[in-house]
């Protein structure tokens, strides 16, 4: 499909390319209809009004999706087929707007397909027998071979799923072209019900066993108003696949940092410091800096290498009791039932460099350099060097990152990631993080899933959790990339690892002391859906776009990073800086005071409570240059320990707000 992008307030079509969209649900639901003049697409900046976008109607562009900002058109018969058979309340079509043209890299729809739904909320575990209990139908479910599944198999085969994480079966993933042993990001759909499904998900024997095209978890299905149904459905099936799961790297960064200054200081800043003496040795060479982009192009090839472990010693894929009571034979149990087809990767997915392949046969292979003389190679290079003193300037330093997964067997506090050793302890967090309660840190255990779900274990490029941790970190399981920080690795933790693996112990040790009951954070809940339609006063598709786009999420995001970082600053700022600094601070507190009192001015101190905290902090600075210099040491300490607090109590509101 091809959307002509257009400016929203005057209804132009923009000097832009098309936006071009791929194996999508809504192009399998209107493909008769699609032509370029009856789709647009356009951005809701701020002054957009629902006027605006009704005014279009006058065009024959309708709307009938949006997702954040952006807002997609059709002409009035594709309107009423969304509305009618995707997404029957607006509240759906803005909450879910970007499932159904959701872009993917294959898709397929099969007109006989067979699924079965699990009600994953339901899961729970019988503490006096292990055994796993949910709702997954009210029949039983009988094979062809004339097994009936039983009620513990089928927990343990619903303990499989997660939130928004489901199981298909190997040849739906062979006609995807999934690669064997990766999970990917997935969105679907059956044509017969309202709603979509997403999620990640990723090929399981058991359903091979069950003989259904894909498990799926409930809480995947998007917008049907609930009215789906556990059980084994026949239907048509529309599944795409997006983004696969990979081991890649996370830049740590400014917005990770900031909450952890003495891990910083110790673990951070020697590497970022190696790493500008180096750049300042080799910026007069070209052959310096030919070496370093050399040293860099390998290392990130190196870290990209995903560790297989011991994962080719297993041989049984589903556990044996579980096989046992599907009637799985040892040769229906084995590798020998992975997908089997050459995978080509794509140039695109690969990381490729051409500029590295020259480099290295003029620099190292027998060349004569004459290549860094080429103005060409020589500005490519000068752009390097800048984006590496880019990188030492924000905290430009890389740890292992995953797609979270969900796992049941997995106690909290436990994560399984083969990227690292058994054992090591690690930070886990994902981006965007609004304080140091967004970290925590857990203990690598990869010999459960090994004998527990060797299924499980064989998948790459993921990193998984138990879901409670998950919960409380606000990391979903629809693609979300968490980033692993390695702690200390014992010598033979070290010795077992494939690679060199850059370790953070002072960091790890302040993310634990910084969660302790006395000095955690506010924890960042997972935002509620707001129902926008007409029984809460959005009588319109229109004006439930528009409000939905009025996100200020990023604002109070940067806007908690700033608090944090000015609350370091007063408690770190050097000795002989802290008399001026909390002077200045005082001075501007005293505007503030002043801006306060003035009716045509739009800050407001919020109370009372507030107000006094602001007040005490003013004097205080205010009184230090009478005071003698023994007195102004106190009063500077006890001004800025004060401060401290107040950015504190600041941030814990900017916490609940985001």
């Amino acid at each position: 499909m091809e959307f002509r992008q257009i400016d929203l307030k005057t209804g132009q079509e923009l000097p832009l390319p098309p936006k071009t969209i791929e194996h999508s649900y809504l192009e399998l639901k209107i493909w008769k209809d699609i032509e370029p003049s009856k789709l647009a697409v356009g951005k809701m900046y701020d002054g957009i009004t629902e006027r605006d976008i009704e005014r279009l109607q006058e065009q024959g562009l309708y709307l009938i999706l949006a997702n954040g900002r952006t807002a997609y058109f059709g002409d009035r018969e594709i309107s009423e087929k969304v509305s009618q058979e995707i997404f029957t309340n607006h509240s759906d079509a803005v909450a879910y707007g970007s499932l159904p043209v959701s872009e993917a890299k294959t898709s397929i729809f099969k007109e006989q397909a067979r699924i079965l739904i699990i009600d994953d909320e339901t899961l729970n575990k019988d503490p006096a027998t292990g055994t796993y209990q949910a709702d997954w139908g009210k029949q039983t479910i009988t094979i062809s071979n004339g097994i009936t599944i039983s009620d513990k198999a089928m927990g343990l085969i619903a303990s499989k799923l997660g939130d928004c994480y489901s199981l298909i079966s190997p040849d739906l993933a062979t006609q995807l072209q999934a690669e064997p042993n990766r999970p990917f990001q997935y969105r679907a759909a059956v044509p017969e019900w309202h709603g979509v499904i997403k999620g990640t998900c990723r090929a399981s024997l058991l359903c091979q066993a069950l003989e259904v095209d894909g498990i799926i978890a409930k809480s995947s299905i998007k917008g049907d108003n609930k009215t789906t149904t556990t059980g084994i459905h026949e239907i048509s099936l529309f599944w795409s696949r997006k983004e696969d799961a990979k081991y890649t790297e996370q830049k740590l960064g400014t917005q990770a940092l900031v909450f952890f200054p003495e891990g910083v200081q110790a673990d951070v800043l020697p590497k970022l410091k190696i790493k500008a003496e180096r750049l300042a040795e080799a910026q007069s060479d070209p052959r310096k800096i030919a070496q370093l982009y050399i040293e860099r192009h390998e290392k990130r090839l190196q870290q990209r290498q995903e560790a297989t472990g011991d994962r080719a010693n297993i041989t049984q894929i589903i556990e044996p009791e579980l096989a046992l009571e599907l009637g799985l034979s040892p040769q229906e149990n084995t590798t020998a039932n992975e997908i089997k087809r050459e995978i080509v990767a794509s140039p695109n997915e690969e990381y490729q460099d051409w500029l590295y392949d020259i480099l290295k046969t003029d620099l190292i292979e027998g060349g004569h350099c004459q290549v860094l003389e080429m103005e060409d190679i020589a500005k490519r290079l000068r752009e390097f060097l800048q984006s590496e003193w880019q990188e030492v300037a924000t905290g430009g330093v890389y740890v292992p990152s995953g797609i979270a997964q969900p796992h049941n067997q997995l106690q909290e506090g436990e994560v399984s990631f083969t990227g690292l050793p058994d054992g090591s302890e690690v930070a886990i967090y994902r981006s965007p993080v609004a304080n140091a309660a967004n970290f925590d840190v857990f203990t690598n255990n990869l010999t459960v899933l090994r004998e527990l779900d060797p299924e499980a274990y064989r998948q790459r490029g993921v990193c998984y959790l138990n879901p409670n941790d998950a919960k409380r970190l606000v990391i979903d399981f629809d693609g979300d990339r968490v980033g692993i920080i390695p702690s200390q690795l014992t010598p033979e933790q070290q010795a077992s690892s494939q690679k060199i693996i850059e370790q953070y112990p002072t960091l790890i040790q302040e993310i634990i002391d910084k969660n302790l009951p006395e000095n955690k954070p506010i924890q960042v809940e997972k935002e509620k859906k707001i129902p926008r339609d007409v029984a809460n006063g959005f009588a319109t598709l229109a004006s439930a776009a528009v409000n939905a786009a009025d996100n200020p999420t990023g604002r109070v995001a940067n806007l908690g990073m700033r608090l944090e970082a000015l609350r370091w600053d007063a408690q770190y700022i050097p000795e002989a800086e802290r008399s001026e600094y909390l002077q200045d601070i005082g001075k501007h507190f005293q505007k503030l005071l002043a801006e306060d009192k003035e009716d045509k001015k739009p800050f407001r101190i919020l109370n009372d409570a507030w107000r006094d905290q602001i007040v005490e902090i003013s004097q205080i600075a205010s009184t230090i240059p009478k005071l003698p210099e023994p007195e102004q040491a106190t009063a500077v300490t006890t001004g800025l320990a004060k401060t401290e607090r107040l950015l504190w109590n600041l941030e814990s509101l900017a916490a609940v707000n985001l």
